[in-house]
């Protein structure tokens, strides 16, 4: 098997774990949209003030899972960077062997040198099984989908890794227009 292949493969068995679901605390299960409502009163924002809002139960029972989960946001400026990151993409970039290799790539507010893990890990997926894709398609997929995550600017936290799970299913969900193709 040769090196690429194998990368592939490694890579697929990365998103396939990280989309097992992971159980709170004692079995309980966590409806996320519903939290999510309660605390901010929206379903896509969040904000750490909101944390104060939670009772010292509800702050037990948030897992991992669930703090990513509420750290999503959306990025209204997803077009903006769609046109930054398909002309430093020109032909093609081949696979992403480090997100240091793609610095310039703007996810969020942020650069995909610091945050760009789990992207580069779904367009390394799906590019290893043959797929044609290009990063800043799925970079915008992530940004207009709230799959990035923030502490204070959208994007410094990188992308929920929960979320490739989510990408994926949007991606093989759509069989005649891919959700990746621009708009």
């Amino acid at each position: 098997m040769n090196m690429k292949r194998l990368l592939a493969c490694i890579c697929c068995c990365i998103v396939l774990f990280s989309s097992v679901n992971v159980h709170a605390k004692d079995n309980e299960s966590i409806d996320y949209e519903e939290l999510l409502q309660r605390v901010s009163g929206t379903k896509k924002e969040f904000s750490w003030e909101s944390f104060q809002a939670l009772s010292d139960e509800e702050l037990s029972r948030i897992d991992w899972r669930t703090f990513f989960y509420l750290s999503r946001c959306y990025y209204a400026s997803h077009v903006y960077n769609y046109t930054q990151n398909t002309s430093l993409e020109g032909d093609g970039i081949g696979y992403i062997y480090g997100q240091a290799n793609c610095p310039n790539f703007n996810i969020g507010a942020k650069h995909m040198a610091g945050v760009g893990c789990e992207i580069a890990a779904a367009y390394n997926g799906l590019k290893g099984i043959g797929r044609q894709v290009t990063c800043s398609s799925i970079i915008k997929h992530f940004e207009m989908n709230s799959y990035i995550m923030k502490a204070f600017i959208a994007g410094d936290m990188g992308s929920d890794p929960y979320a490739i799970g989510d990408f994926l299913s949007d991606y093989n969900d759509v069989r005649v227009k891919s959700p990746l193709q621009a708009t």
